[in-house]
């Protein structure tokens, strides 16, 4: 399962209005949805965040999938100054099996993980 934020959302609404960022969230389901496989599925989790459920594919397959996708939305949104973030969660972790709902919960928590580490100044880092 890959968790996924989408960065600059906001601003378009306050920039554009809200109209127009409903069109810009059309558009963003669907440059992601050009880039999954048939087998992925996609879900909406709140204003800009996204959930995929990528059957058969490995916590390193998933984390270069995230990867081509904030490509793509890095390049379809340009002028919006769109961006994503990620986290990861496979269904086997640690030689435990987890629900959807499980992995859901520890790719969400691994993104605001990340995204702490990111927000920390690099000269309080270690």
């Amino acid at each position: 399962m890959i968790v996924i934020d989408v960065y600059g959302f906001k601003k378009v609404n306050d920039r554009w209005g809200h109209l127009y960022g409903d069109k810009v969230l059309v558009r963003l389901v669907g440059t992601l949805t050009r880039n999954l496989r048939a087998s992925d599925m996609l879900f909406r989790t709140g204003g800009d965040e996204f959930a995929i459920l990528a059957l058969e594919t490995s916590p390193r397959e998933a984390t270069g999938l995230a990867v081509r996708l904030a490509g793509a939305i890095r390049k379809a949104f340009v002028e919006e100054g769109l961006s994503i973030s990620w986290g990861v969660a496979a269904a086997l972790e640690d030689g435990q099996a987890l629900s959807p709902q499980e992995m859901y919960l520890l790719a969400d928590r691994r993104f605001y993980d990340k995204k702490a580490k990111i927000s920390v100044p690099r000269e309080v880092q270690t």
